[in-house]
């Protein structure tokens, strides 16, 4: 009986020490801030706010191009150029001889020419301007394209080679602006240059510049600029100086030998030319500014 009794105390000690071994691993109550359901929430280190979850990468949206539309390159492809879509080419500005071709080819028609009435249609058919000192331009031309009909029968340097009725001419860049003028007639190695004609380009445009003829001529200065000889008779003539620059012609100095007046010498420097009482000289002023002028044309 005393056995059955003390076995029975030590089963029920040992029940005891079991059960408070496990009550040590009971879970977190409400207290605790956990909760059966919620889920883990994790935390921003930086803000310690909520960290926002990663969003997975969606690839751009792809627009069909329109009607004449280049469709757009995706990163990694070169654009491609769409048909048609390069530049024109710019054409090449044409050369001085080009530019000046159909006035030479004019001038050797009129030398050709059997008959006078037929310069001026040749002329006309030409597509140039003109900037020319004088104020008659019709009376000019008509002049100049005269006498170049006639240089073939005198086998004038000034107008005529004397070859196939080929003109005499040259090019040159007189004031060095970089356009090249067309001078119709003879530069002489040696003794005086004379010119009948000079072009230049001015806006895309071949213009006259000068006309000349046997008695009203121009010639090529050794300083750059163009000199004109003019004479109506024994007392009658006119020696200028005109300086050359923009592809035009700007009287510099007038000099004027008038036999109706006494002393018949005058001189100016008056951009037209015109003379007055007060611009009469000596006639040993006369000769110093006509020999200065001369030394200018000679070689």
């Amino acid at each position: 009986m005393k056995r059955s009794i003390l076995t029975a105390l030590t089963l029920t000690l040992v029940l005891a020490v079991v059960l408070t071994a496990c009550g040590g691993a009971s879970k977190p109550t409400q207290e605790d801030g956990a909760s059966d359901t919620e889920p883990y929430v994790a935390q921003d280190a930086a803000t310690g706010g909520e960290a926002d979850s990663p969003q997975p990468e969606s690839s751009p949206v792809q627009r069909e191009p329109e009607d004449g539309e280049a469709a757009q390159a995706q990163p990694g492809e070169e654009q491609s150029e769409p048909e048609g879509s390069e530049e024109p080419e710019q054409a090449p500005e044409p050369s001085y001889e080009e530019l000046y071709a159909p006035v030479l080819e004019a001038y050797e028609g009129i030398i050709s020419a059997q008959d006078s009435d037929d310069i001026y249609g040749i002329w006309d058919a030409l597509d140039i301007e003109y900037a020319m000192p004088g104020e008659d331009l019709e009376y000019i031309r008509t002049c100049h394209l005269f006498e170049t009909w006639l240089s073939r029968d005198y086998d004038d340097a000034a107008f005529f080679k004397g070859d196939d009725n080929q003109p005499n001419y040259y090019f040159k860049d007189i004031d060095g602006d970089g356009v090249t003028e067309l001078f119709i007639g003879n530069i002489a190695p040696v003794g005086r240059s004379d010119v009948t004609a000079v072009y230049t380009v001015l806006g895309g445009k071949v213009t006259a510049v000068a006309m000349g003829w046997s008695r009203s001529m121009y010639h090529e200065g050794s300083d750059g600029c163009i000199y004109y000889n003019g004479s109506g008779g024994a007392m009658y003539s006119t020696q200028e100086r005109y300086e050359f620059s923009g592809g035009k012609l700007t009287l510099a100095e007038h000099l004027e030998l008038n036999g109706d007046y006494d002393p018949p010498y005058f001189y100016t420097v008056s951009p037209d030319g015109v003379i007055t009482p007060d611009d009469a000289i000596t006639e040993e002023e006369y000769d110093a500014i006509s020999a200065r002028f001369e030394e200018q044309i000679m070689r």
